[in-house]
């Protein structure tokens, strides 16, 4: 038995009980047979939509069944399900997707990207194009709409929604989007933390690996917003991750090589001083207590590192490892992206979320529509 714990439109949490049953009396179950967590916070913000995206067969990775949650209203969808049937090999067309956007050029990506959002709007479910509409119509303003999904392949924010007579283009450019990994839910937040910004840069000696608009980037959140610099070299990050100062670390930031690997996501690694790396299945282990402290942010602005792929059953990647120890949120770029750029998303989206407060949903939302037309890399958050 699955339930899912909601407060109005907020996710709060879910749990499963496991019964054995013999013939038509279920004794009752052990202590153990239950597990999940649930989080009620009366003035957590609540979403316009909430969208789960559950992977309705295992064997058949590509059918996912869409539940919306949202305030009723008149002119609501009654129905507020549905099903949709992506094929057999979803993961495999989302990294050809991907590896396209990175070479897009600059000042010709907005129709690319925006085709493909038409495209993945059309594989939606009807319920919830219905929803969609319906929802934009009532309100008349931009939307808050939280995903929580078990479909690790398809950014489905990217959506371009339309209808006669009008085009919206990606919601992410419209509206406030966010996305929790469905493994994880019953350790989704209720809100950003407090404490220090920790930002770290690795020095490469190579000149071929050499980031230097990487390094200024993480220098310059040094000196506008009070961060703490962290070395780059494995040992100083495993220590943060390990060993968790006293001082709430409220967010982490890392500037620097990354790289994905589509058929092993835990494999995906990130690259550090002195030749050495750090993937993410060292992410997901047990000794890593910072993100159970302090429910820390991360933010990994490094080529591909935020692309997530099915392993063994379960969503894989960078995002799975870190939400899997209880840290609050993950912000990456799906494709590869430009280092002038990516030093301009740090500034911006760190002023916007550190010193602004801003919901960072909200904050991305407004950086992509601030500069979408620039760079695909805008795009890729």
């Amino acid at each position: 038995v699955k339930a899912k714990f909601l407060m109005e439109t907020r996710f709060c949490g879910a749990a499963v009980r496991r019964l054995e049953v013999d013939g038509q009396r279920a004794d009752a179950p052990p202590a153990d047979a239950g597990q999940g967590a649930v989080q009620v916070d009366n003035d957590a913000e609540k979403p316009d939509l909430t969208v789960f995206i559950t992977v309705f067969d295992r064997d058949a990775p590509g059918r996912l069944h869409w539940r919306l949650v949202t305030r009723t209203f008149p002119g609501l969808p009654p129905k507020r399900d549905g099903l949709v049937n992506l094929g057999q090999n979803p993961a495999a067309e989302a990294t050809l997707l991907f590896k396209q956007f990175a070479k897009l050029e600059r000042g010709a990506h907005c129709e690319a990207i925006e085709g493909f959002g038409e495209e993945l709007w059309r594989r939606a479910p009807a319920e919830f194009q219905a929803a969609y509409w319906a929802l934009h119509d009532h309100y008349r303003r931009p939307l808050t709409i939280q995903f929580v999904s078990d479909d690790p392949h398809l950014p489905w924010e990217l959506m371009s929604p339309y209808r006669d007579g009008e085009v919206h283009g990606p919601i992410a450019l419209k509206h406030a989007v966010a996305r929790w990994i469905g493994h994880w839910q019953g350790y989704m937040p209720n809100r950003l933390p407090k404490g220090t910004l920790v930002a770290i840069a690795p020095h490469y000696k190579t000149a071929s690996a050499q980031l230097s608009l990487a390094e200024a980037a993480a220098q310059g959140l040094v000196d506008k917003l009070g961060a703490q610099r962290v070395g780059g070299t494995r040992q100083a990050l495993l220590a943060l991750l390990e060993k968790p100062p006293a001082e709430p670390v409220a967010l982490l930031y890392f500037t620097g090589h990354g790289a994905f690997a589509a058929d092993a996501a835990g494999a995906s690694i990130i690259k550090l001083e002195e030749g050495a790396n750090l993937s993410a299945v060292e992410v997901m282990r047990q000794r890593v207590l910072l993100g159970e402290r302090f429910g820390t942010v991360v933010f990994l602005n490094a080529c591909e590192v935020g692309a997530t792929a099915s392993v063994l059953g379960n969503v894989g990647g960078w995002a799975d490892a870190f939400l899997s120890r209880k840290f609050g949120a993950f912000i990456a770029p799906l494709w590869a992206i430009d280092e002038e750029d990516a030093k301009q998303v740090t500034e911006e989206l760190m002023t916007r979320i550190v010193t602004e407060h801003q919901p960072m949903g909200a904050a991305l939302r407004d950086l992509r529509s601030k500069h979408g037309a620039v760079s695909p890399t805008f795009y890729s958050y």
